[in-house]
């Protein structure tokens, strides 16, 4: 098939064009290479540009990837979060309505914006304050809810969780390559608050499996998916041990503030405990992610390896 991946040199989005061609696919990527962590991706074709300025291509499916990311990098983008995801999905989602193209549309599980387990059918609830995080959130929970006002368009939303592995960057403040970082260099490993917050940590090649096999396979009934690994719930305080463990470092772990490191606009997620139920997904027939966060661990490490 002929899929057009937006944002399809960023994290997840470049791994998604990676496991569509492996399996024989024609990927083209449209990407503005703002937030890339590739530049270039054997046998795709790349268009350079933000998707609002041009068509996708004739696709056969679309892969919408293309957002902000990161709960430090959303720090540079504060107050205009929210219409930078809006306006790009609804682009995506009118085009894909006029050519009668499916849409899969990645959104992400800081919709719930609840602490516990998320199931598709719980609520999603928006804090009444503001932050760079909760406008992800609210951008992300928009960009689902527009998509149901286009009558005709048929499309899949999933939504990740906690997706890790090579590529990603500490830069934008994922936690695993910070960790396996700062354990490299002897640094101490800095978690914040107490520790305690748990989360379940999902691979970015059993996402992007996922999201083929629902390319192949999906009727696109406008349904929505949790993507994650509860076998993997952790909490932070415990994943920096291990990261410790695994490098064999002599670095400490030291409890901090998230605003004494990133500024006084950075928020934790709202949820202390998140985990997905992935039943939806198994039922529809669908591999949930299983690679083990020992396996994460060891991927980032050596990937950290690479980037010193």
């Amino acid at each position: 098939m002929r899929v057009t991946v937006t944002g399809g040199l960023g994290f997840v989005g470049s791994f998604v064009a990676e496991e569509l061609i492996r399996r024989g696919h024609m990927v083209t990527i449209i990407d503005r290479c703002e937030g890339n962590v590739v530049d270039e991706l054997d046998g795709a074709m790349i268009h350079r540009q933000d998707v609002r300025r041009g068509h996708l291509h004739s696709p056969d499916v679309v892969v919408h990837c293309a957002a902000p990311v990161g709960a430090v990098a959303l720090l540079t983008n504060q107050e205009s979060i929210t219409h930078e995801i809006v306006d790009v999905t609804n682009h995506v989602a009118k085009e894909c309505a006029w050519t009668n193209t499916p849409l899969i549309n990645v959104s992400s599980s800081e919709v719930y914006g609840f602490s516990g387990e998320y199931a598709e059918t719980d609520d999603l609830r928006v804090p009444d304050k503001h932050s760079a995080r909760l406008e992800y959130a609210v951008g992300k929970i928009a960009g689902e809810h527009l998509l149901h006002g286009f009558k005709d368009l048929r499309f899949t939303t999933v939504r990740p969780f906690n997706v890790t592995g090579p590529r990603q960057t500490s830069a934008k403040g994922f936690v695993l390559p910070t960790f396996a970082e700062q354990a490299q260099s002897g640094d101490p490993l800095t978690v914040f608050g107490d520790g305690t917050q748990r989360r379940a940590f999902t691979s970015v090649y059993d996402l992007a499996h996922v999201i083929a096999d629902i390319v192949e396979d999906d009727d696109f009934a406008r349904e929505t998916y949790n993507v994650g690994c509860p076998e993997n719930e952790t909490s932070i305080l415990e994943l920096a041990n291990r990261v410790v463990e695994a490098t064999g470092s002599s670095s400490e772990i030291v409890l901090t503030d998230g605003k004494a490191i990133h500024g006084e606009a950075y928020e934790e997620a709202e949820g202390i405990v998140k985990v997905p139920n992935v039943g939806k997904l198994a039922r529809a027939g669908i591999q949930p992610p299983n690679q083990t966060l020992d396996e994460l661990i060891q991927l980032t490490i050596e990937d950290q390896k690479v980037v010193a």
